[in-house]
C-alpha cells in the first residue's frame, strides 16, 4: 500500500521533524509546532508549518511526534478536523496512556494505531533532526483489538519507506521492554553523572579524569530532562519492575567484590558475551 498524498506531522522535535524531512520529497508533508522558532527553521528547509486544524484536516495520514505526555492532548485537539478514513498514528515511547486516551475520544470516522520508532538521540528539537534517522532501526507497531487492518497497512508503509524494521507488539509487552532497554538506561545515566557530579565537588579532579568509558555511559543523561521526565512517569511501573532487576543484579555483583573477585568474573563473562552477541546481531 502506498502512502497517502497528504501527510500532516503534529510535532518538529527530533522525531518528527526527522520524519517530515525524510517524507517531503516525495510526499505533501504539512506540519505543525506551537515554537516559532521551530516553525521557521522547518519552512527554511521547505516543510509548510501552518495552525494545528489546517494541517491535519485534508491529511490522510496525521503523526502525532508530541512530547509523550502530550500526545494524547494534542490528538483529541486534532479530533474534530480530522477527514473521514484518516490514518493517525502516534511515535510515543510509552504506549498504555496513549493508546487508552486515544482509541477513546478519536472520531469513530478514524482510524489509530500506536507506534513507536526505537531511534533518537540524546540530541533534542528539530535542529538535531535528520532524515536518516530511522534507517535500519525498529519501529513497533501496537495494535489493539479495535485496530482496523487498512490503519496498520498505512503504518507499515510508512516504516518502510523510512528505512524501518517493523516489529508487533501488544501495547502493555511494548511498555515493559522499553523500560528495560531504554527508560531504565536513561535513569542509571542520569544516576552515574550525579554520583561524579557530587564527588567532583570534593575531588574537582573527577571531571578531568573521566574518559571515553564515561562519556559512553553518560551519555543518555545529556537528553532533554523535560522530555525524559514525561516518558518515565508515564511508564513508572514497569520501571520500577525493571530497577528492581537491575538492584538485584548489582547486589549480585557488589556481594561478588568481598570475595576477591572468584564470583565476580562469571557475572561480567555471562554479560560480555551478550553483549558481544547484540554487537554482531545489530552491527553494533
Amino acid at each position: 500500500m502506498t502512502l497517502p498524498s497528504r501527510i500532516a506531522v503534529v510535532g518538529l522535535g527530533l522525531i518528527g521533524g526527522s520524519m517530515a524531512l525524510a517524507l517531503k520529497d516525495r510526499h505533501s508533508v504539512v506540519a505543525h509546532d506551537p515554537d516559532l522558532e521551530t516553525c521557521e527553521a522547518a519552512n527554511a528547509l521547505g516543510i509548510p508549518t501552518i495552525h494545528l486544524s489546517g494541517a491535519v484536516k485534508d491529511a490522510g495520514l496525521v503523526i502525532l511526534a508530541s512530547p509523550v505526555r502530550s500526545l494524547a492532548l494534542a490528538g483529541l485537539k486534532a479530533a474534530p478536523h480530522l477527514r473521514k478514513g484518516a490514518v493517525i498514528t502516534d511515535v510515543g515511547s510509552s504506549k498504555s496512556e496513549v493508546v487508552q486516551d486515544l482509541e477513546a475520544h478519536l472520531p469513530p470516522h478514524c482510524m489509530y494505531v500506536g507506534g513507536h520508532p526505537m531511534a533518537g538521540s540524546e540530541k533534542s528539537g528539530f535542529r538535531a533532526a535528520r532524515p536518516d534517522l530511522f534507517r535500519g532501526s525498529c519501529w513497533v507497531i501496537t495494535p489493539t483489538g479495535k485496530t482496523h487492518p487498512r490503519c496498520v497497512e498505512v503504518v507499515l508503509s510508512l516504516v518502510k519507506e523510512l528505512g524501518a524494521k517493523p516489529v508487533f507488539m501488544s501495547v502493555a509487552e511494548h511498555d515493559r521492554l522499553v523500560a528495560l532497554v531504554s527508560h531504565l538506561p536513561y535513569l542509571l545515566s542520569a544516576a552515574l553523572t550525579r554520583t561524579v557530579l557530587d564527588a567532583s565537588r570534593v575531588y574537582p579532579e573527577a571531571a578531568a579524569v573521566a574518559s571515553a568509558g564515561f562519556r559512553d555511559m553518560t551519555r543518555l543523561a545529556a537528553c532533554d530532562p523535560t522530555m525524559a521526565s514525561d516518558f518515565c512517569v508515564s511508564n513508572k511501573d514497569f520501571i520500577m519492575d525493571a530497577l528492581n532487576m537491575f538492584l538485584q543484579h548489582f547486589r549480585e555483583a557488589a556481594s561478588a567484590l568481598q570475595d576477591d573477585g572468584g564470583s565476580l568474573r562469571p557475572l561480567l563473562l555471562e554479560a560480555k558475551h551478550f553483549r558481544d552477541s547484540l554487537a554482531v546481531e545489530k552491527g553494533w
